[in-house]
């Protein structure tokens, strides 16, 4: 193989390379901003909740949250602790 097509592909492979770890770069930082975006703009957040009656869970280990300007409602059958995760 002579030195040019080497260096050919020497060359190339490291554009490659490099045009990876810039992605990877940009990905990880829209991942941050992302995710500390959600947690500074929740209006309301909900981590773990647990509500028992007696011996018996209403809320068992729940967590979300709601964003400024967002609207949430809790849908669901009679007994599945909508009333309690509101309380």
């Amino acid at each position: 193989m002579s030195m040019l097509k080497k260096e050919k592909q020497q060359s190339y492979f490291l554009n490659i390379i490099s045009s990876l770890i810039a992605y990877l770069l940009a990905f990880s930082i829209l991942f941050w901003f992302l995710y500390l975006s959600k947690k500074i703009m929740a209006a309301i957040t909900v981590e773990s909740l647990t509500k028992k009656y007696r011996e018996q869970n209403a809320v068992d280990n729940i967590s979300f949250s709601i964003n400024k300007g967002e609207i949430a409602g809790f849908i669901g059958p009679n007994g599945a602790g909508k009333s309690s995760t509101a309380l």
